[in-house]
């Protein structure tokens, strides 16, 4: 039997921690486990009321200045696969995911996958009406809904008017209507938004202003190569930072047939073992070469070093003095 559930939730009556605490865990029943922010905890408050009907969560929040974030690594809820939607009836927030962010006001919308990093940023009072959907009934292929994610719904003016209308109707009063009714309105929404995806996909800029997996795909590898130096990273550090989950970062990069971890790995060892024969690396011991490029251990170094190009980062020096064939080809047997 499906869930139906409602909620009525206020934390007007609390204090400190307690707000905090009680906001949380509101949010993993109703939509997805997140994160809160604010600039000033003793005048944060939040309300939200609805009705969770199975996969399906309908409902208004009214909410003061503060940042929700969601990172799907760091959450234990079982809505990884739903996306979220709101729609602004009054006040302003910024929404952000996959390195996109949307401002947006009464009258607007927008969705966002839970299966990746997002973050709420909310400068005034406002109110939302707030649609949880599995993702399985859009029927979209994952890159697709992608592209559409944190942008204004607003921008297919025909779909985005009729969304937000038909989402207010429903978030209105959810606790009137029965579960067989919220079900199916449930269903007819999804099949709306699902209408909307193509249209929405194909509107973003260059049909690409929004990045495509391969552009985005670019993004991370600038990333990583702008901190090749930095000890700290590492996949997990790479998907804080950039808004990731670690799960969308491994799909990612499979489209090269490699990881996150080995292509930091390779990139760290190529750019050493080229410092070791150009340049100022020619005057720095081995140890300060892979220091510069994040290894703590000149010895760990040194085994990574000899498994990718068969020798020791000693011996690869020499070899190159000795024999300057092209650097490229010094790593084959």
């Amino acid at each position: 039997m499906e869930t139906y559930e409602r909620f009525d939730v206020s934390t007007t009556r609390l204090k400190g921690s307690d707000k905090f605490d009680c906001w949380r865990e509101m949010a993993r029943r109703s939509m997805v486990s997140v994160e809160i922010e604010t600039p000033s905890p003793e005048a944060f408050d939040i309300a939200a009321k609805g009705v969770i009907q199975g996969e399906f969560t309908f409902g208004r929040i009214k909410c003061r200045p503060c940042t929700i974030m969601r990172n799907p690594d760091r959450a234990f809820d079982s809505s990884a696969e739903s996306l979220l939607l709101f729609f602004v009836n009054s006040g302003t927030l910024m929404a952000e995911q996959s390195g996109r962010s949307c401002l947006l006001g009464a009258g607007d919308g927008v969705a966002l996958a839970t299966d990746r990093p997002y973050a709420l940023r909310i400068e005034g009072a406002h109110e939302v009406a707030a649609i949880r959907l599995p993702r399985h009934l859009i029927g979209q292929p994952p890159g697709e809904v992608e592209i559409i994610t944190a942008r204004n719904l607003s921008d297919v003016k025909v779909y985005g008017s009729t969304l937000f209308s038909f989402a207010n109707d429903i978030c209105n009063a959810p606790d009137a209507l029965d579960s067989f009714l919220l079900g199916r309105l449930g269903l007819s929404f999804s099949g709306i938004f699902a209408s909307s995806v193509p249209f929405l996909s194909n509107s973003a800029p260059h049909r690409s202003g929004a990045p495509s997996r391969r552009a985005t795909l670019d993004r991370v590898k600038s990333f990583v190569d702008a901190h090749m130096a930095d000890p700290r990273l590492t996949p997990g550090y790479v998907a804080e930072r950039m808004r990731f989950s670690s799960r969308y970062l491994a799909k990612l990069f499979e489209i090269e047939g490699t990881s996150l971890g080995r292509y930091i790995w390779d990139q760290r060892l190529d750019r050493a073992a080229s410092d070791l024969v150009r340049g100022d690396g020619l005057a720095r011991s081995v140890s300060t070469v892979a220091f510069s490029y994040g290894f703590k251990d000149p010895s760990h170094f040194s085994r990574a070093f000899r498994q990718r190009f068969h020798q020791s980062p000693s011996q690869y020096r020499d070899r190159i003095h000795r024999d300057p064939e092209p650097a490229s080809k010094a790593n084959e047997p």
